[in-house]
């Protein structure tokens, strides 16, 4: 944050907090100093599952939404099988 963050930009409003660009680069640069491939690879395959379940529908009780989810369930459950070391404790639905 002190060496390649110094623009204000990378601040939030109160001027004492990173902003959620520099919490991003600052991850983002320490995964590529000390993850793996297998967690980048990893991370590459739960992101956009993690931003599925994030995901609030206008219909949660649509034929679309449930099938979207029963989708996310059975991806997260693939997740499961090749990664059986991490704990995936989410909840779909």
């Amino acid at each position: 944050m002190l060496d390649e963050l110094r623009d204000y930009r990378f601040y939030a409003p109160d001027m004492l907090h990173p902003s959620e660009q520099a919490v991003e680069y600052i991850w983002q640069r320490f995964g590529e100093t000390y993850f793996s491939e297998a967690t980048h690879d990893f991370m590459r395959q739960w992101k956009p599952l993690r931003e599925a379940l994030a995901h609030r529908p206008f219909h949660p009780e649509s034929s679309e939404y449930q099938a979207f989810l029963a989708k996310t369930h059975k991806q997260i459950e693939e997740l499961k099988l090749r990664y059986p070391e991490m704990p995936l404790g989410v909840d779909v639905g």
